[in-house]
């Protein structure tokens, strides 16, 4: 694997974690645990749906497994709870 390049199974976990609310930093860690890469944090961040260069080819991957989320959580109480 060239040097800064993420296989697309990488690619897919990233974009994954990401639509899971999982932190950016976290997701790094992930990686490397995973799969033994170190990332840079920008090659995470172009897995977020905000960035401005979002690969379109993960955009409906993202926003199903975002919706299929919040859905899924929204029936869990306890993940509903807020302690103000």
């Amino acid at each position: 694997m060239a040097k800064g390049k993420l296989s697309t199974e990488m690619q897919l976990f990233v974009v994954q974690q990401l639509a899971l609310f999982e932190k950016p930093t976290m997701v790094m860690n992930a990686l490397k645990e995973t799969y033994g890469v170190e990332v840079a944090l920008p090659a995470v961040l172009y897995y977020d749906i905000t960035s401005p260069n979002f690969p379109e080819k993960w955009r409906e991957t993202f926003e199903k497994i975002r919706a299929d989320f919040l859905e899924n959580t929204a029936t869990i109480p306890i993940a509903n709870y807020r302690d103000w």
